[in-house]
């Protein structure tokens, strides 16, 4: 994950949504899943110097939703929309 937020541009205030595909269709809290990818994933993101803080003042929304399940390619995809 990395060398995707090197690839980042430097943001000043974002919203995040975050789209969980899990590998089996075993019940899950989406919630669950998403809020430690989405500690994780801000705080990297402020760590490499593309968000000043990971704080509500540089992300005031952050939200989750269920894709599908894949088989293939389980993964929480992230969306990040840059905001005024």
């Amino acid at each position: 994950m990395e060398g995707q937020i090197r690839g980042l541009p430097v943001f000043k205030r974002i919203e995040i949504h975050y789209t969980l595909y899990p590998k089996t269709k075993r019940l899950c809290d989406v919630a669950n899943v998403l809020s430690v990818v989405d500690k994780f994933f801000c705080d990297a993101l402020s760590e490499f110097g593309k968000i000043e803080d990971d704080n509500y003042l540089f992300i005031p929304k952050v939200s989750y939703s269920f894709g599908q399940v894949d088989k293939e390619n389980p993964r929480a995809d992230i969306l990040i929309k840059e905001i005024e």
